[in-house]
């Protein structure tokens, strides 16, 4: 653990393999070694190991313990499956996404879950049913705990579902909210502490947010459900607010419902690792998100994006315990938001706009994939900074667009790899080209770049087809004579 906690995640790894060859199947070194892939980005190891933490020491209680049949990955056509709530708000948010995988599958989904969701949750696109407690004459063919679903659907990096959003507000809530927040400044809704109950040194003090209050125009206002105004000092002196919306604020019966009306009328959500973070992310609202040098294993390591939440954004302590400069680079980013609403020009030169232009949807998944090999391939900083912002500007888009599900997770997965070929037969290529040794490996080279960009090319087709993109695109050649 110490070693994860250090962030040498593989040397970790060799350790919690050594630990299970003496002692097999022993829980608690498999929730530890579940940790440490998860972070890693092996997702699908990493959720097969996940399932240990009932057996772990101070393991958290199930909520339904049934002879039912567990759900691994069964066809669910026509099939009924119960499926029970486990753990954190923040777990229930970010995996009820896994609900409608089910739906997609054709199963009749029940969630058992707690009462104050129920109204969240029932904003989800699909036709799921949530109960607070069982029927005895009710009849399931399976059943599953929520963050099991993952393991059932084989997630990898590369296929989690993120049909952002797929929570949403309720109208008549926004419009309270819009009219209690109004309109002037850039509204920043911030959140600073989870679970009291759980000390994950997430929890970020009140005057690391002074760096944001110092920028001219940004309103703070709380998101938290103990609501209060609240005055804070600045380091160099002075004070600020964190303004509150309200003793009504969340007040009733069911949880979120305000927060996520409110996330409408904000420009932006800064917090910690809180339920906060999973709602604004499941709600498609611009998020960051503050974090530990080596936090919770759902963010991974080292990237600023979210393969969970496309408009998620990560911003990470360099050094433990370090939030200063977490904020100081927050603060950095919102000021060119600001002073981008406010219309206001300064004599330094503009950054270079971002331009709309028409593609196909094959193109864009493409893209993506190009990017994500980059991402993998290159180390430069300058360099990956760049790779990372026009990644998460195009996961964003493919979100926003609704761009989804099992058949165009595969053709992704595909053309990934076709792109991957491709990178690898334009570096032997390279190679051939500084020896200048153009014989028969260069020649079949060549060949394979061609044949291998029909394939991409086809598979490009295929997700234009499935999407009916309006623009699809088509390949002629002329063979000379």
């Amino acid at each position: 653990m110490a070693l994860t906690e250090a962030g040498k995640i593989d040397e970790a790894l060799i350790y919690f393999d050594e630990a299970l060859n003496h002692r097999p199947g022993y829980p608690d070194a498999r929730i530890n070694r579940a940790g440490a892939l998860l972070l890693k980005g092996s997702l699908k190891e990493g959720f097969e190991d996940f399932e240990s933490r009932w057996d772990r020491s101070n393991a958290p209680p199930k909520i339904l313990i049934s002879d039912l049949p567990s759900w691994e990955g069964q066809k669910l056509a026509g099939q009924a499956i119960l499926v029970w709530d486990e753990q954190g708000l923040g777990d229930l948010i970010q995996f009820s996404r896994y609900l409608l995988c089910l739906v997609d599958a054709g199963a009749d989904v029940t969630l058992l879950c707690r009462k104050n969701m129920h109204q969240l949750l029932r904003t989800l696109p699909k036709s799921v049913r949530f109960v607070e407690a069982l029927d005895s004459n009710e009849s399931f063919a399976f059943q599953s705990a929520l963050m099991s679903l993952p393991r059932g659907f084989q997630t990898r990096l590369e296929t989690v579902p993120a049909p952002i959003p797929y929570l949403r507000p309720e109208p008549s809530l926004v419009a309270k909210w819009a009219g209690r927040i109004g309109t002037g400044g850039f509204r920043i809704g911030v959140g600073w502490q989870g679970n009291k109950l759980i000390n994950l040194q997430r929890s970020i003090p009140f005057p690391c947010f002074a760096p944001l209050a110092a920028i001219e125009g940004v309103r703070l206002i709380s998101l938290m459900k103990d609501q209060a105004a609240i005055e804070a000092e600045m380091p160099a002196g002075g004070r600020f607010t964190i303004e509150s919306l309200g003793n009504d604020f969340d007040a009733g019966p069911d949880s979120f419902v305000d927060c996520a009306a409110a996330m409408e009328s904000l420009d932006l959500v800064v917090t910690s690792d809180t339920a906060i973070a999973h709602l604004a992310g499941a709600l498609g609202r611009p998020v960051f998100l503050t974090l530990k040098r080596v936090p919770d294993w759902r963010w991974l390591m080292l990237r600023e994006d979210c393969p969970w939440y496309p408009s998620m954004r990560l911003f990470r302590q360099a050094e433990k315990g370090d939030w200063e400069s977490v904020f100081m680079r927050i603060a950095s980013s919102i000021a060119a938001d600001v002073t981008e609403k406010a219309g206001q020009f300064t004599s330094a030169p503009r950054a270079m706009m971002e331009l709309a232009i028409p593609a196909a949807v094959g193109e864009l998944i493409d893209k993506i994939t190009i990017l994500e090999i980059k991402e993998s391939h290159i180390g430069e900083a300058a360099k990956l900074e760049n790779i990372r912002r026009e990644l998460t500007l195009l996961r964003t888009l493919k979100s926003e667009c609704g761009l989804g599900g099992a058949r165009l997770a595969e053709l992704q997965a595909e053309l990934k790899s076709m792109n991957g070929m491709l990178w690898n037969i334009e570096n032997a290529l390279r190679g051939h080209e500084a020896g200048e040794d153009f014989g028969a490996a260069f020649v079949s080279l060549a060949r394979q770049v061609y044949k291998t960009n029909d394939r991409r090319a086809a598979l490009k087709k295929k997700i234009n087809l499935l999407f009916s993109s309006v623009i699809i695109e088509e390949r002629s050649y002329s063979i000379a004579s």
